[in-house]
């Protein structure tokens, strides 16, 4: 298992990585765009180089707050700890460069997301009615670092 810094070359891999894991979006992320724009962080997770999981964070100029836009791991490797060390990478990231907060939106449905972000004490700080298809509620999370 190994966590690495995004290359413009992973692109593609990532694309259908991410329409993979989140078929019911109707919003997909375009990692050529992001990986060029300063204010994304893009952590890549990898077994046996193949890539198995992504983190995608925005930081927001002139403050010190981050905001998680998706953390994605392929189905066949979920529960064996990628998910985690993604998320440490970005907390250690950011805590080099004096960011004190990262907040993210998790569908109330994604049960085991939400109890991977408990597990790092995000706490519960609004919901967004509707913000998903079918309906389904956002809830916005925020985690002190």
């Amino acid at each position: 298992m190994k966590i690495r810094n995004f290359k413009i070359s992973d692109s593609k891999k990532l694309s259908k990585l991410n329409l993979f894991c989140f078929k019911e979006h109707t919003k997909h992320l375009d990692f050529l765009k992001l990986g060029n724009d300063k204010n994304y962080i893009i952590f890549i997770a990898e077994f046996k180089n193949n890539i198995v999981g992504y983190l995608v964070a925005r930081t927001i100029k002139g403050n010190d707050v981050c905001e998680i836009i998706s953390i994605a791991v392929q189905p066949n490797f979920r529960n064996r700890g990628f998910a985690l060390k993604l998320l440490n990478s970005l907390i250690d990231f950011l805590k080099k460069i004096n960011y004190k907060k990262i907040t993210l939106e998790v569908s109330n449905s994604n049960f085991s997301a939400i109890n991977l972000y408990e597990k790092y004490k995000f706490k519960s700080i609004g919901l967004r009615k509707g913000y998903y298809l079918n309906n389904i509620d956002a809830s916005i999370m925020a985690l002190d670092i």
